[in-house]
């Protein structure tokens, strides 16, 4: 009891140290959680907007709260739009409607987004979950949780969260052989009795004469018996076969090769293991994220890295060694416990960046036990670049869509031709009189994604596509969705002059065929300034 107790002051502590940390940035903080919509506990709140394809009720704009429901959250969510265009505001308001939901929480922020921590803190104050709530950030060591990436982890899971520090897609070389030297380091010191490996022990094997030396210790250890690591039982014999293949593949490599790899690992070692991220990270023993999944507890874990502060690729590497570790532990949830509870809400950030290879397999395999997947990020290219086609279109597929305004046309194009078609009306004018022709125009049209205000967004959400705006947990403003009618002599104006009529026959041939309410053709006629009110 005792224990818990220091616990919870503790945390309390690490709260009021942030908080005192943030408000010192005299920023003005008052009625942060008014809302002005329904919490449905479990349920992703978007916005409100319109349904595209069931959008009027007579001549009015049917208006609805969008919501994904507590069923389909397993579908994960990929959020798309342009640097401060409101994805971060949607991420804030998110996690706290999921915090209240009483959600484990999983979320990087590799910048530093202060109103998002400052949200996140107080939320977990007011629901009295302050047991839950872990802060990993180097930018806050006095209050930070250490982390140990590899704690509890066996020889192939090392392996493979450090491969995830190179970017998805890139830099082959950890690949080949970071990965291989994790491997090898970590057998050799579990083989010698090592409790616990951290990432400045892997990286102390630099050259070729120290992997000579790896390879005569792994072979003199002794391979009787079995080895349990974390929640694993491993055969010592079969850790020693492995570990012996892993070093020979590094020794097949010449020296050449080994001066030219030898300066990228000692500055990795250095980015890592010293300073302030070698304080919570590179020499960290211990890991109370893994320690709360593996005792089914629930948890609120946040880390902000800072990328300003540390540098955009040694917070690149922390933040996806942290997403690598993290799918580690989903295998042992699923055979200990099957369903996750409560299930766990993962926000990933700056996507781009925290996209690592085997995160294809993370979002292919943990919505079907309770992990909730929402990566945001700024166009579908970055996917592209950094995990490939093929491994794109595995994301989309296995998630919904949410665009706020986008920067590129490949992006709005592809959300295009996603929404499908409709048969629409289109009226074709000339001096004389208006006549309507039918055909298939697509659903949302590709500028529509590259025009939308700020808030606003296109989502397609449980096999719907919207319109609508996502307001902040205090919104000062108000986007109208439903803007319609449009002012009828504004139209009139921009007919006659455009088309060489007379005001009169502009309005009657207007009303006749509901210009005011069609919003896709005044998006057209560049009157897109009917959002905003």
């Amino acid at each position: 009891m005792q224990a818990n107790c220091q616990v919870v002051l503790y945390c309390r502590k690490s709260y009021n140290i942030v908080m005192e940390i943030l408000r010192s940035k005299n920023k003005d903080r008052h009625g942060l959680f008014k809302r002005d919509y329904n919490l449905i506990k479990g349920a992703l709140y978007l916005g409100y907007g319109i349904n595209l394809k069931n959008s009027k009720n007579d001549k009015k704009y049917r208006i609805v709260d969008i919501y994904k429901s507590s069923d389909m959250r397993s579908t994960h969510l990929i959020c798309l739009g342009r640097t401060r265009w409101g994805k971060t505001r949607f991420i804030e308001r998110a996690i706290v409607d999921d915090i209240e939901s009483g959600f484990s929480i999983f979320h990087i922020d590799p910048k530093m987004d202060y109103d998002g921590l400052e949200a996140i803190l107080d939320a977990v104050i007011r629901t009295e979950r302050v047991d839950d709530f872990m802060l990993f950030s180097p930018i806050y060591p006095e209050v930070s949780v250490n982390l140990n990436p590899f704690y509890q982890q066996i020889p192939d899971a090392i392996s493979d969260i450090i491969k995830a520090m190179s970017p998805a897609g890139g830099e082959d070389f950890f690949r080949e052989i970071a990965g291989e030297l994790g491997k090898a380091v970590s057998t050799a010191l579990y083989l010698e009795g090592a409790n616990e490996i951290r990432f400045v022990d892997i990286f102390q094997y630099t050259s070729i004469d120290e992997i000579e030396k790896l390879y005569m210790r792994i072979e003199r250890a002794p391979d009787d018996g079995d080895l349990v690591i974390g929640n694993t039982k491993v055969s010592k014999k079969q850790l020693k076969i492995d570990g012996l293949l892993a070093v020979k593949k590094l020794k097949d490599k010449d020296r050449t090769y080994w001066s030219k790899v030898n300066t990228t690992l000692e500055l990795v070692l250095s980015q890592l293991s010293t300073g302030l991220v070698g304080e919570v990270f590179g020499k960290a023993s211990g890991n109370p994220l893994l320690s709360a999944m593996m005792d089914a507890k629930p948890f609120i874990f946040t880390a902000v890295l800072g990328s300003l502060y540390l540098g955009k690729d040694p917070a690149g590497k922390v933040a996806r060694m942290i997403n690598a570790m993290h799918e580690k532990a989903y295998g042992f949830l699923y055979s200990k416990f099957g369903k996750l509870n409560p299930p766990i809400s993962e926000y990933w950030d700056e996507g781009s960046v925290v996209i690592y290879d085997g995160a294809v397999e993370k979002i292919n395999k943990v919505g079907g036990i309770g992990g909730y997947i929402h990566i945001f990020t700024q166009s579908f290219s970055d996917f592209k670049m950094n995990i490939g086609e093929e491994r794109t279109k595995v994301f989309f597929d296995n998630a919904d869509f949410m665009a706020l305004s986008v920067i590129d046309y490949e992006t709005a194009k592809y959300f295009s031709d996603a929404s499908g078609t409709i048969l629409k009306l289109r009226p074709m004018w000339d001096r004389i009189n208006i006549t309507a022709v039918p055909e298939m125009q697509p659903l949302i049209k590709p500028e529509y994604f590259m025009q939308m205000p700020k808030g606003a967004f296109h989502a397609f959400i449980e096999g719907s596509w919207y319109r609508g705006y996502s307001p902040m947990l205090l919104d000062r403003k108000r986007i109208i969705i439903e803007p319609l009618p449009y002012p009828e002599d504004r139209v009139i104006h921009h007919m006659a002059n455009k088309y060489g009529i007379s005001t009169q026959e502009a309005s009657r041939e207007i009303r006749k065929r509901d210009i005011c309410y069609d919003y896709d053709f005044l998006m057209k006629e560049g009157l897109a300034d009917l959002w905003i009110d």
